[in-house]
């Protein structure tokens, strides 16, 4: 799923709980629920050539769009302004789990050091800090193939029905917003 559908959808889930933790897990949760639907997405893979290339830029511009738009969403349709603040962190949190993604895809492999561009970053010598980022990569390259991956089950979604499954999924989140 692209990052407006997930932050929308957070967002609606979130609009349904007073009880803002309980709103904000499910919202969390909610990612899950939707990457096992079939869908397209774009990919997140020119992370690791580092800030300094082309590729990074682009991608990160695609993001930002990606990001802006579902908040953009979530202010506009958010009936209840008393709710907009709950709404725009469950929208945040249905997120978390794609930024955990980016985070594993930069440090694996000691890609953090290409990704800053800058070998001062991180000195070879500094055991803590890399036994910190082994271990950080360790929890997440098994969030990621274990939990997030696993549930794009279906990688190969035709282009009509992956994006349709997304418009079904927005028009739905965004009706909830409006009259719950």
């Amino acid at each position: 799923m692209i990052l407006t559908i997930h932050a929308v959808a957070g967002a609606a889930v979130a609009n349904q709980f007073q009880n803002k933790l309980i709103a904000w897990v499910l919202a969390f949760l909610s990612h899950f629920l939707l990457d096992a639907i079939p869908h397209r997405e774009y990919s997140l893979e020119n992370v690791k050539f580092g800030f300094r290339s082309r590729e990074f830029w682009k991608l990160a511009i695609k993001i930002l769009i990606d990001l802006i738009s579902g908040f953009i969403l979530i202010i506009i349709f958010t009936k209840q302004t008393s709710n907009l603040s709950q709404n725009l962190t469950g929208g945040f949190c249905a997120l978390i789990p794609d930024g955990l993604s980016v985070l594993w895809i930069i440090i694996k492999n000691n890609n953090l050091r290409k990704f800053f561009g800058k070998q001062e970053i991180i000195r070879d010598n500094t055991k803590l800090i890399n036994r910190f980022l082994q271990i950080l990569e360790n929890l997440l390259e098994k969030f990621y193939h274990n939990c997030h991956n696993n549930l794009h089950w279906l990688k190969n979604t035709p282009l009509f029905w992956g994006i349709l499954s997304q418009v079904i999924i927005l028009i739905i989140s965004l009706y909830s917003l409006i009259n719950w």
